[in-house]
């Protein structure tokens, strides 16, 4: 049975005591069933009309009842229904040349809200403060008042995660932090690009990897960047000699945590595939593995304008998002490692569903696996 949240912690109110009690009787009634008068349950209650009418327009805002003009109080028929937000970072949907992931995600997660009779309403966050959660208020109250069972949330600050925490909503995490997430497993896919570039011949293999743009970093310069330890292990694994002059993964564009960079993913790809094939450079990589579709794109482009024939002269494994257009025009060329964003908002849902039951997850992390194309 769902618990009606509230901003005020520790002993309850007269109010709140009789939220509860309501709610209850809701539930045991059942969808769309006749409750009794407000008389009747001021007396059961033993409280006020005025506490009674006030429980129930509680309740009729979270669209659990429903009262009707002369002739009762009725319980209403999406007693049962979820009212979930999702909420997301702004940055991956109105930055120039964002994925296509995005707009995937969240046209999946409309379809499963859909599908299942429930309620979905999708936010921006905000930028993220010290001293406030990066969300607008309308939606904080929302939250507070307990009119939402569940969260998905993309790529929020961690600031914002540990609010959300606070308030005791059932939350699952994509590219963000969370207690509950769902995650890309990218190791595996630069292992699946190494393997079948290695496959195909390769022996000098490079790793590429964008840095996310118009986001704070906190990288300090110092540690491993993304996947580079997942991409020496691969080649060991195939008996391939790690190269660290083959591996670009754009660090330096933001040299000082906390500042970020505007240089798109595709821009990145461009500008990298020139510096590495644009000029006489002995031990050319012969196989390229790209972490991102989007920092493909770009650097397709750029080998293309060098008179780089990839598949040819170079052979390139790339992620990929399935049902997106970003590599449009180089399927034949490419060897894909896909990743299904309905996939992602299966496993969320699932996740978040388990949650706002009161149950606990047999994991806490869900991996998403990405599968090689033919």
């Amino acid at each position: 049975m769902p618990t009606i949240h509230h901003p005020m912690r520790g002993r309850r109110t007269k109010f709140q005591t009789v939220c509860a009690r309501l709610t209850e009787l809701v539930h045991q009634a059942g969808p769309e069933a006749k409750l009794p008068t407000v008389l009747q349950m001021r007396d059961t209650l033993g409280v006020s009309v005025a506490t009674v009418n006030s429980a129930l327009n509680e309740l009729e805002a979270q669209g659990i009842i429903h009262r009707k003009h002369g002739v009762g109080i009725y319980v209403s028929h999406r007693l049962h229904h979820k009212t979930i937000v999702l909420l997301c970072d702004p940055s991956f949907f109105r930055a120039a040349g964002a994925s296509p992931f995005w707009s995937l995600l969240v046209d999946q997660a409309r379809e499963r809200a859909r599908a299942k009779e429930e309620e979905l309403s999708f936010h921006f966050a905000l930028p993220s403060t010290d001293k406030h959660p990066a969300l607008h208020d309308s939606l904080i109250g929302e939250i507070r008042s307990g009119r939402v069972d569940g969260i998905l949330a993309v790529g929020i600050p961690p600031a914002t995660a540990e609010w959300l925490a606070e308030q005791g909503t059932p939350l699952v995490a994509f590219a963000g932090p969370g207690a509950c997430m769902v995650a890309l497993d990218g190791p595996a896919g630069i292992r699946l690009s190494v393997e079948r570039l290695a496959a195909q011949g390769c022996t000098r293999l490079a790793l590429w990897s964008p840095v996310p743009p118009f986001r704070p970093s906190d990288d300090d310069g110092r540690r491993p960047g993304p996947g580079v330890e997942a991409f020496r292990h691969a080649l060991d694994e195939c008996g391939l000699e790690f190269d660290p002059r083959r591996v670009k993964t754009n660090r330096h564009l933001v040299p000082v945590p906390g500042s970020v960079t505007t240089e798109t993913h595709q821009e990145q790809g461009y500008r990298t595939a020139y510096e590495v094939f644009g000029a006489a450079v002995l031990n050319r990589p012969d196989g390229i593995v790209l972490v991102d579709d989007m920092m493909a794109q770009g650097a397709l482009i750029a080998l293309r304008n060098l008179g780089v024939v990839v598949g040819e002269d170079v052979k390139v494994a790339s992620h990929a998002n399935r049902g997106s257009n970003a590599l449009l025009g180089h399927e034949d060329a490419l060897n894909r490692v896909e990743i299904d964003p309905s996939e992602v908002v299966h496993e969320m849902f699932d996740l978040l569903g388990t949650l706002m039951k009161g149950e606990t997850p047999p994991q806490k992390t869900i991996w998403i696996q990405p599968r090689l194309t033919d």
